[in-house]
């Protein structure tokens, strides 16, 4: 069991200190530590969005208004699953992982302003 006490990690059943923590078991492979990377600069946030499709790009704006794949695919009038096809496709194109990544992007890139 360990505790911690002045910036120090102390083993409570040995003597021994540590200054450091002990770092997460993937801490050292991209992308999958605690912290996400940066969002991406203004420019390059309108050059992603531009990499999209027509149909991606209007797949987008429900999404940043929080429409679920079901309400999207109705009001398009496509299938539920293709809703997914898409919404998959963009989180890719944008270098994302969801749809908060997804909004803290474009608001990076003042795509959200108006």
């Amino acid at each position: 069991m360990k505790t911690k006490t002045e910036q120090q990690w102390v083993l409570a059943d040995e003597t021994e200190s540590h200054a450091d923590p002990p770092q997460p078991m993937f801490s050292s492979l991209p992308g999958l530590g605690r912290r996400g990377k940066p969002p991406p600069s203004a420019d390059q946030a309108q050059v992603l969005v531009r990499s999209l499709t027509a149909r991606e790009q209007q797949v987008l704006r429900y999404l940043v208004c929080g429409y679920s794949n079901k309400v999207i695919a109705d009001e398009i009038g496509v299938s539920q699953r293709t809703i997914e096809a898409h919404r998959s496709r963009i989180f890719i194109k944008m270098q994302v992982r969801n749809a908060v990544q997804l909004v803290a992007c474009l608001a990076a890139g003042g795509t959200l302003a108006g």
